[in-house]
């Protein structure tokens, strides 16, 4: 898997030979960092067919550049994953592309086929049955999680929706409240499309799309309710990702035969954004991914810190907090790298089984990005950790003296066993 930048998104790239790629449309908010790890397996198993895959972020949300307070947002969004399928065909030489939403993907990836010419496949996971039933959703979300701690915080101005700290302004949810995936279905006329609902939400999004000349196919996707729990708790369906990858394998045409060779590009790939310049890296094998932030001007005499993962929250952070902290530590000269450790996030698995998340072997994986830092200038970071993070930080600091400075927030533990 190597990183990618376009259109004001970071994307990861996992290669393949075939003539047809993939590119994966993800959720939003607290639903992507449930389902980030998910779908990043779910796009080694698409490779595995013989479809190279992109998995990207959309504008405005988790690597990528803007904020929630850009206007506009849905159509950017829409927008980017017809900008992602231009970059994969551009990458790999395919022809022809795969979309495959989840959640608001699915919403989205309709949209997006009905613009475009060369879409040949639709996979919606979990769709919701319409717009306004994904508003409904995710305000009865915002009542569960968000509601319980407005009332002991300090009053905000924002009026828009704020789901586990991610914001939807009211702009954003009108436009979205407008969509209509079976609609979109039908005017895109994709040949063949898998729906995989959850529970109740399959008779829901049974009926064929009016006036649709496509041959559906509908399952269950089973363990839905069981990944999207919380983003540490959850656990990932192995069902469904055979389910999908299985589709996509049987539907991937001439995928055996080999798409165009593009030599792979020396230039780095940089996101510019106003006071940061990101890099995102992926750092030995097995490979560990992240982002690297510098300021833009000059850098601060104190040292890069190095954000590690808390529980098994994908790298971006909780309500998007890592990103946004790398970014004004750009702002103030420092620089920064987010990782997502082994087994989380992007990242590739462990090479041997480890307990989840308290393994004080996974100090090693701390070690190689510190080396990584090193190499490319960086002799000595601070190390940032939340939760398991601060476990795995405090470990790390403990076995190297590149460690100059250690932020511990809400240890659980310093010592973990079987007991």
């Amino acid at each position: 898997m190597r990183p990618i930048v376009f259109n004001d998104s970071i994307g990861w790239l996992t290669e393949a030979g075939g003539n047809r790629g993939v590119v994966i449309a993800g959720a939003h908010g607290f639903e992507d960092l449930c389902s980030r790890r998910f779908l990043k397996l779910l796009g080694k198993r698409i490779a595995a067919t013989g479809c190279p895959v992109v998995q990207f972020d959309y504008p405005g949300c988790g690597d990528s550049a803007g904020d929630h307070l850009q206007s506009g947002q849905v159509e950017r969004w829409t927008g980017s994953i017809g900008a992602a399928a231009d970059r994969l065909k551009l990458e790999t030489g395919v022809r022809e592309i795969i979309l495959v939403g989840f959640r608001l993907g699915a919403l989205l990836a309709p949209l997006a086929a009905a613009r475009r010419g060369d879409v040949a496949g639709l996979a919606l996971l979990a769709p919701p049955a319409s717009g306004k039933a994904y508003v409904r959703e995710m305000t009865a979300l915002s009542r569960m999680i968000d509601a319980p701690l407005a009332e002991k915080g300090v009053p905000d101005a924002f009026t828009g929706l704020q789901v586990a700290g991610f914001r939807l302004s009211r702009e954003t949810l009108d436009d979205l409240a407008a969509l209509n995936w079976k609609k979109s279905l039908a005017e895109a006329g994709v040949p063949k499309v898998l729906v995989m609902a959850n529970g109740r939400q399959a008779e829901a999004s049974s009926g064929d799309p009016d006036g649709a000349q496509t041959a559906i196919e509908f399952a269950e996707f089973k363990g839905y309710s069981q990944l999207m729990c919380d983003p540490t708790a959850n656990q990932v369906p192995v069902a469904a990702l055979d389910r999908c990858a299985g589709w996509i394998g049987a539907n991937a045409g001439s995928a055996s035969g080999k798409g165009a060779a593009f030599p792979l590009s020396p230039v780095p790939q940089i996101l510019d954004g106003p006071d940061y310049l990101e890099e995102p890296v992926a750092i030995g094998e097995p490979q560990i991914c992240g982002v690297l932030c510098r300021p833009r001007g000059n850098a601060a005499a104190a040292d890069p810190v190095i954000f590690l993962n808390a529980g098994a929250v994908p790298h971006v952070g909780w309500a998007r907090g890592t990103v946004e902290a790398a970014r004004a530590l750009a702002a103030e000269g420092v620089a920064s790298l987010r990782i997502d450790l082994p087994g989380l996030g992007q990242s590739d698995g462990p090479a041997e089984e480890r307990m989840f998340l308290y393994d004080q072997r996974t100090r090693h994986d701390v070690t190689r990005a510190i080396d990584w830092m090193e190499s490319v200038g960086f002799p000595s970071v601070g190390l940032v950790g939340t939760c398991s993070g601060a476990f795995q930080a405090f470990h790390a600091s403990r076995a190297d003296r590149r460690v100059a400075r250690l932020t511990m927030i809400n240890p659980l533990c310093f010592s973990w066993n079987s007991s």
